[in-house]
């Protein structure tokens, strides 16, 4: 090799090192201008800067730096792809990287963003820092508390049985159903394997449910007495006090039979106060059953009473499925709303063949949940709902309006497909032969003046009202007289007290009621019963003291079964007959599933979903 040739590579290896410190320096600059344009929340400056370094041409030290600062940048303006493709690259472009199980985190924060829970959690399961694996335990308990499918959970702990989050957020999940419905097998394992505290996931073995020679039952109502007035008649808690003297006389009922239950009233007077002070006070500790309260801001207190002591209650007028949601020893007496709707939505779905209908319903929370609970069932089965119509304020003849409306033969539009004419087209061949067949100009124009309605006859096959107000209802009522077409209507059980509404009308008009409170006029022990409370009250019972009879009766005798915790025996049930009240069901949750929708036929009413 020849002296010059020899100094050519010296000088050319030199010129490469400088030109590379060079690079590098450069790198560094601009690594270290993307990160303070990161930190001073200019985002997309930074994204631009950073992006060079991470190109394979570019390669260096800082590159894994750069893709993980510009992913950041990405996130924080919603660039949510650009991130988790950053961030997958730099996660396997340097499997080295000291912050390898940071990126990681991140893109898990990615993934479960875009609710691609699976690939969160197979990024979380390679992360080996301990701080950073306790971090990613958080994120998972905070993403993942908002899944509601516990099936969908369960699956993902059985791919990743070892990461502590997944598994503490299934036992919350698990313990936070009904008991019926809880994996206990699963819920035990999880316990056990991660050192959980049984009494924290409310974990009931059979065993504890003992059963007792007499039991202790609160009744936590609003009696009111210190503003109860000797012989007046129209106290405003009279229902509470009904229900009280059924739940009374019920109890010699129970007794009759070898059914021993004390109850304890406690006046709760719609005063949150006045339960936290019974709460302290210990009185309800030794209690088996609370039956109550009635109001929003009482009940929320006994309901955490009743899942810390794990003692069951039941709420005798609710509906609400909130009270049962997080709180596995909470039962209601009735149906909640969505399955109210359910039922009523199974009824039409397997007995009317006409799947156009129309939905009103009055703008309340109630209301609005039954409406769009019954309109999403019967859409699953196809029913086309040509209008959903909300009723507010003193708007209430709309509902007559909107059934009547009518137009004249001249003025309808054939070209206009509104959304309730394009039900059915009209048939208009009798409208132009009786043009025809017109002698005179006159009678053509009456045949163009004839008024039909907007809404074809017999075109709709049934029609939901939600709402208990008369006025509504009378609305939705009168304009079915006025069509005189084969319309069903579905309501309430409250429209059976209203004055306005005759047994007459309910059979022409073959309506149907959701009437989980109904009792039978044939049923051979309301005489009884009601002989019971007359003899007891001195005056006829209304269905206030039918429920607490019925209400006492059924939780002695599931007490008298099964003991304390009578789910463990009530969900193994699909049916138990009731006294007065068609029976119940339990099964599938803590609300009462038989719903009975009942109609007036034949001069008496009878149950026409059995």
């Amino acid at each position: 090799m020849s002296i010059m040739y020899k100094y050519f590579l010296t000088g050319l290896i030199l010129l490469f090192s400088i030109v590379q410190v060079k690079s590098q320096n450069s790198a560094e600059q601009n690594y270290l201008q993307g990160k303070e344009m990161y930190e001073s929340g200019r985002y997309d400056f930074a994204m631009e800067i950073l992006k060079p370094l991470t190109l394979p041409t570019n390669r260096s030290q800082f590159s894994p730096y750069a893709g993980y600062y510009y992913s950041l940048s990405a996130i924080e303006k919603g660039y949510t792809f650009l991130a988790e493709e950053m961030l997958k690259q730099t996660i396997a472009q340097f499997p080295n990287w000291d912050n390898l199980d940071l990126a990681r985190l991140w893109l898990a924060k990615v993934y479960f963003d875009e609710e691609n829970y699976p690939s969160g959690l197979a990024i979380i399961n390679d992360i080996k820092d301990p701080d950073l694996k306790q971090q990613s335990d958080e994120l998972i308990k905070s993403d993942l508390a908002k899944v509601e499918d516990v099936e969908l959970l369960t699956d993902l702990y059985y791919l990743y049985p070892n990461i502590d989050g997944l598994a503490i957020t299934l036992a919350d999940k698990i313990s936070s159903q009904p008991l019926m419905k809880q994996d206990r097998t699963l819920l035990l394992e999880i316990i056990e394997k991660f050192n959980l505290n049984k009494e924290q996931y409310n974990f009931i073995e059979q065993f504890e449910s003992v059963k007792k020679d007499v039991y202790n039952v609160a009744v936590l109502l609003p009696f009111m007495l210190e503003d109860i007035v000797p012989n007046n008649l129209k106290r405003s808690n009279q229902f509470v006090l009904d229900i009280y003297e059924g739940i009374k006389i019920g109890i010699n009922s129970l007794k009759e039979r070898g059914i021993n239950v004390n109850i304890y009233a406690f006046d709760t007077e719609k005063d949150a106060y006045k339960i936290q002070e019974l709460i302290d006070s210990g009185e309800l500790d030794g209690m088996d059953l609370l039956i109550g309260p009635l109001y929003p801001e009482t009940v929320k207190l006994v309901s955490d009473f009743s899942l810390k002591k794990r003692i069951n209650m039941f709420n005798p007028l609710s509906s609400n499925s909130d009270l049962i949601e997080n709180n596995p020893f909470c039962f209601l007496l009735k149906p909640t709303y969505e399955h109210m709707a359910k039922a009523a939505a199974d009824f039409i779905k397997n007995n009317h063949r006409n799947k156009n209908a129309m939905i009103f319903y009055e703008d309340d929370p109630r209301d609005s949940l039954m409406a769009f609970t019954y309109k999403a069932s019967i859409e699953e089965d196809s029913f086309n709902i040509v209008l959903t119509q909300k009723i507010t304020g003193l708007d209430t003849i709309n509902v007559y309006n909107t059934l009547t409306q009518k137009v004249r033969f001249d003025e309808l539009d054939l070209n206009v497909e509104d959304s309730i004419r394009i039900i059915e087209r009209y048939n208009l061949n009798d409208y132009f032969e009786r043009l025809g067949r017109a002698s005179s100009y006159d009678e053509m124009k009456r045949i163009r003046a004839l008024e039909i309605f907007v809404i074809p006859p017999d075109s709709i096959g049934h029609i939901f009202v939600a709402t208990n107000k008369e006025l509504v209802a009378a609305s939705a009522i009168s304009g079915m007289e006025t069509r005189g077409d084969s319309i069903t209507v579905i309501g309430y059980e409250e429209w059976l007290d209203y004055k306005s509404l005759s047994l007459n009308q309910m059979e022409l008009l073959d309506i149907k009621f959701i009437a989980p409170g109904y009792i039978s006029n044939s049923n051979p022990k309301l005489q009884d019963v009601y002989q019971k409370i007359l003899y007891s009250i001195n005056t006829s019972p209304n269905k206030y003291h039918y429920l607490g009879y019925e209400l006492i009766n059924f939780v002695g005798e599931m007490l008298y079964q099964n003991g304390i915790y009578f789910q463990v025996g009530l969900y193994d049930q699909e049916f138990y007959p009731g006294i007065l009240y068609q029976g119940f069901d339990y099964s599938k949750s803590n609300d009462n599933q038989y719903i009975p929708i009942i109609e007036f036929k034949d001069s008496h009413f009878l149950i026409s979903n059995q």
